[in-house]
C-alpha cells in the first residue's frame, strides 16, 4: 500500500509533498496522515482518463515485455521463476521494500498467466541516428531518469531534458512550461535548454500535529 501511494504521486504533486511528513508521522506512531494519503491515492485510481485502454496496455506489456520465464511455461512454472528472480535482486536496489513487494508491484501478477500468442520479441539492436529528444521528470517512478538517460545514450546525437520536481506524463504535468518549451525548441531545430526550476511548486508539508499544543497560534 505504501508503494501504491508513491506510484500515485507520479501524477499528483500534492501527494508527493505530503508523503515525507506522513511517513515520519507513521514512524512516530501516528498512522492517520498516511492513511489519508492512501484514501486520496485510491480516489485518484478511480478517476483515470477514458482514453487509456487497459486491454491494449496488458496486451502490449505481456506480449512484448521481458520476463524471467519461457513463453511456453505453464503459469505455476512462470510464478516459480519470477519468485527466484525477485529473490535474486540485490537488497540495495529495493530501498525500504523487499523482494515480495518487487514481485507483486510490477507486471508479474498481470502477465504470469497470459496466453502468449506471438513469438518472443527480437533482441533490440543499435538504434538509428535520428533527431531525438528524451524528456523525463526527475520525480518519475515509472520511468526513472536513470532509464531515460540510458535510452538517450543509445541514440547518436539525442538530446535529453530532465524536468525537476515533476513525475509521470511530464509534458502535461510540468507547471513551469519547460517541457513544452523543450519540445518547441526541438522541432524548431534548436538546442534544448535545461530547466531552471529551483524549488517544487508544492514543497514538503510539515508533520501533522497530534495535540493542540503543537498547533501554531
Amino acid at each position: 500500500d505504501l508503494l501504491d501511494v508513491l506510484l500515485a504521486g507520479d501524477f499528483n504533486p500534492t501527494l508527493r509533498a505530503d508523503f515525507p511528513a506522513a511517513v515520519r508521522s507513521a514512524l512516530h506512531g501516528d498512522a492517520r496522515p498516511i492513511l489519508r494519503l492512501q484514501e486520496r491515492a485510491n480516489f485518484n485510481d478511480t478517476d483515470e482518463e477514458d482514453d487509456i485502454s487497459a486491454a491494449l496496455f496488458v496486451t502490449t506489456v505481456c506480449e512484448e515485455g521481458a520476463f524471467p520465464w519461457n513463453r511456453s511455461d505453464a503459469p505455476q512454472v512462470r510464478a516459480d521463476s519470477a519468485v527466484r528472480a525477485a529473490r535474486a535482486i540485490p537488497r540495495t536496489q529495493l530501498g525500504p521494500f523487499d523482494a515480495r513487494i518487487a514481485l507483486l508491484s510490477d507486471v508479474i501478477p498481470l502477465c504470469v498467466a497470459w496466453p502468449n500468442a506471438s513469438a518472443a520479441p527480437v533482441a533490440p539492436g543499435p538504434l538509428p541516428s535520428v533527431p531525438t529528444l528524451v524528456i523525463d521528470g526527475d520525480a518519475d517512478l515509472r520511468t526513472p531518469v536513470t532509464d531515460a538517460r540510458a535510452v538517450a545514450l543509445r541514440i547518436p546525437g539525442a538530446q535529453f531534458l530532465e524536468v525537476p520536481f515533476v513525475g509521470h506524463s511530464v509534458i502535461g504535468a510540468d507547471p513551469t512550461g519547460c517541457a513544452r518549451a523543450g519540445v518547441a525548441a526541438f522541432f524548431a531545430g534548436q538546442a534544448v535548454q535545461p530547466c531552471a526550476a529551483k524549488a517544487p511548486q508544492f514543497p514538503p508539508t510539515r508533520i501533522a500535529p497530534t495535540r493542540l499544543s503543537q498547533v501554531p497560534g
